[in-house]
């Protein structure tokens, strides 16, 4: 019996070793020699074609490998640099891809034509198109450029990659997770309108830098709240929102905005200086708003949190204008406007810029558990006429307090 297993087991490991000779027998694999061809890293090539030689010294190995067609851009087989001027220059539509990352080839296609009005970054001879190179327009102003698509499957948009295109009116990224590099689209005067799908993933400083268009006349499309949430600018240039001040969502101006469920973080400048919002809805589950999240946000009205009162003291507010409730001035909690702030025992620190600038607050009530104060917790909060703590005046003495927290001091009972 053992011995017809183990003739079961041996026939059935050649029959497999034979399947997987055969089916890599497109993959250079010899099946009568049983190694891998190993050719010159050097191209050779003539007019028409080109090839590698081979490495290899057994006998029935081929001596070059297959010779393949050139693919000319501008007279310059971009895949072994064989020039050709008599190959002229190709369709723009072609050369729009101007950089193609093959990740089976790793070829990288690298050319712009200053033909192309509107470029659609999308594909190459079928391959798709995932990766834009650093300082692809070199500088140089492309006048007849006046939009640009980026397609579903482009990752990086390189630094600089679009600089000083100053025609440049629209700028259109499909549902790619992409990034954007630095000074990707700098001072692209003329620019006008972005429009961002739903998986961007990160837009590097400067990004938008001397847009100048977009102050004056500019507009953010946008797929959705919940995928422009998990955007993350490296500063406030990078966000285009900042210098247009009006966000869609579609082709619908934004006045309130409900954050997503589960969100953690709102990430640094998500609204800068979008003035066309007028509340803010934001889940329980938010324990951070990052670096001037809202600043400027001078519509708003209303900011309304979810959670609970403790919840909210626990929030981290990179800055007093990560608050939305800075430009709000009044707070909803769960749906109450809150004029009575009665922190709860077993709270043990409130945030910095907590409450900062909300008049809605008329009493303050301070647990025991108290043991920090962050600074400008109830800075400019107007309206707040009495303040007491649960504890006593030796416990008090125990308490961290920040800085700009006179206003409110005073009125401690």
């Amino acid at each position: 019996m053992a011995k017809k297993i183990l003739v079961g087991l041996i026939l059935a490991l050649t029959l497999t070793t034979c399947f997987m000779l055969t089916a890599c027998d497109n993959n250079n694999i010899d099946v009568e020699h049983q190694h891998v061809h190993k050719y010159e890293q050097a191209w050779q090539r003539d007019s028409k074609q080109h090839w590698h030689l081979s490495l290899c010294t057994e006998e029935g190995c081929p001596k070059t490998s297959e010779k393949q067609d050139h693919d000319f851009i501008n007279g310059v087989c971009y895949i072994c640099k064989y020039e050709n001027s008599s190959a002229g220059r190709q369709d723009p539509a072609k050369t729009a891809g101007f950089v193609c990352q093959d990740t089976t080839t790793g070829y990288t296609l690298m050319d712009f034509s200053t033909a192309i009005r509107d470029l659609e970054v999308e594909t190459y001879d079928g391959k798709y198109i995932t990766q834009i190179m650093s300082g692809i327009t070199n500088g140089k102003n492309y006048k007849s450029l006046k939009s640009i698509t980026l397609g579903d499957h482009v990752q990086t948009v390189g630094m600089n990659a679009f600089e000083g295109c100053t025609n440049l009116e629209e700028v259109i990224i499909k549902n790619c997770a992409v990034s954007i590099g630095e000074n990707a689209f700098a001072d692209c005067v003329n620019l006008k309108k972005v429009t961002i799908g739903n998986k961007a993933v990160a837009f590097y400083s400067n990004a938008f830098a001397g847009c100048t268009a977009l102050s004056s006349e500019g507009e953010v499309h946008i797929a959705d709240i919940n995928s422009w949430s998990n955007i993350r600018f490296l500063n406030a240039a990078a966000n285009p929102l900042s210098l247009a001040k009006k966000l869609y969502v579609g082709d619908e101006l934004v006045e309130n905005v409900v954050l997503p469920n589960n969100l953690k973080e709102i990430n640094d400048y998500a609204f800068y200086n979008c003035s066309n919002i007028k509340s803010v809805v934001i889940p329980g589950s938010v324990t951070m708003i990052g670096k001037d999240a809202f600043n400027d946000c001078i519509e708003l009205e209303n900011v309304e949190f979810l959670g609970s009162l403790s919840d909210w003291c626990k929030i981290f507010f990179y800055t007093r204008n990560s608050n939305p409730i800075a430009f709000a001035k009044k707070l909803y909690i769960d749906g109450k406007l809150l004029e009575n702030a009665d922190i709860p025992e077993g709270v043990y620190d409130i945030s910095n810029f907590a409450f900062t600038a909300c008049e809605s607050i008329k009493k303050v009530s301070l647990p025991k558990s108290l043991l920090t104060i962050g600074d400008g917790v109830f800075a400019d909060a107007i309206n707040i006429a009495e303040v007491k703590y649960m504890g006593s005046a030796d416990e008090w003495k125990q308490v961290a307090i920040g800085k700009n927290n006179e206003n409110w001091l005073g009125l401690l009972q």
